[in-house]
């Protein structure tokens, strides 16, 4: 589920992620309907997800690995989020049918 937005409603953060989906072929960045989805499913940062790597994504453990900076100063620190599984469907979606 998606996690919480300052006032918005799952519904309406659902709703919007389908907005973005259906447009995505309009999208100047095709990728943006996945980015939107994996931020508001797992409520990370843009720095964390654009670092995200396809290893990351482990959809059998049900987590995405995300690496972040800002806690050490001498390199990436990591965690695990789950992710959704409407942020699983899509992603993986996304790696099997779009990803250059």
């Amino acid at each position: 589920d998606p996690r919480q937005f300052v006032g918005r409603s799952p519904e309406q953060v659902a709703e919007f992620l389908d907005y973005a989906d259906q447009r995505a072929n309009r999208q100047p960045v095709p990728f943006m309907p996945v980015l939107l989805t994996a931020a508001a499913h797992t409520g990370a940062r843009l720095s964390e997800l654009c670092r995200s790597r396809v290893e990351d994504w482990h959809f059998d453990r049900g987590e995405v690995v995300l690496r972040e900076k800002k806690k050490s100063q001498k390199g990436e620190t990591l965690r695990a989020v789950d992710l959704s599984p409407r942020l699983a469907e899509r992603m993986q979606r996304w790696l099997r049918d779009e990803h250059p």
